[in-house]
């Protein structure tokens, strides 16, 4: 597909002598994610089993807060690698492409062929861990900031 957001500009195919849009979409190989608790949190967590969910072919659980307090969750995806992919559109024959990603070439920069010819440029991106830190208070009291 050609996405709106991959759009790079225009480029001219010298043969035969064709305007194209291109796009560079970058395809990222799903990380694996991990969510849990961390140690600094106050407030406790009742988490049920594990539950696959057939539509985001993901393992859930649900958990309730139990206690009022701190609540430190931390989100991580493990590190994990990409590449960027050469696609067009020209006149009515919308959005072209192969399935070659981007490969270094010599002389010309980075192209994207039929058949491999280079090494396919990989984009490699580390871990990141993200905390989110919510305040749990008891049933039926408003926060302090609207009392």
């Amino acid at each position: 597909m050609c996405e709106a957001g991959d759009y790079v500009g225009r480029a001219l195919e010298p043969y035969p002598d064709l305007l194209l849009d291109v796009y560079i979409p970058l395809l990222i190989n799903p990380p694996s994610r991990g969510i849990r608790r961390d140690p600094a949190s106050t407030a406790t967590l009742n988490c049920g089993n594990p539950v696959f969910n057939s539509v985001t072919k993901d393992t859930e659980k649900i958990c309730t807060v139990t206690s009022p307090g701190r609540l430190v969750i931390k989100f991580t995806n493990l590190a994990t690698t990409g590449k960027f992919y050469y696609r067009y559109i020209w006149a009515s024959y919308g959005c072209t492409y192969n399935n070659f990603a981007l490969q270094e070439a010599l002389s010309v920069g980075y192209v994207s062929t039929v058949t491999p010819a280079g090494y396919a440029f990989v984009l490699n991106i580390p871990k990141s861990v993200i905390t989110y830190t919510f305040r749990s208070i008891p049933p039926k009291s408003p926060p302090a900031f609207l009392q």
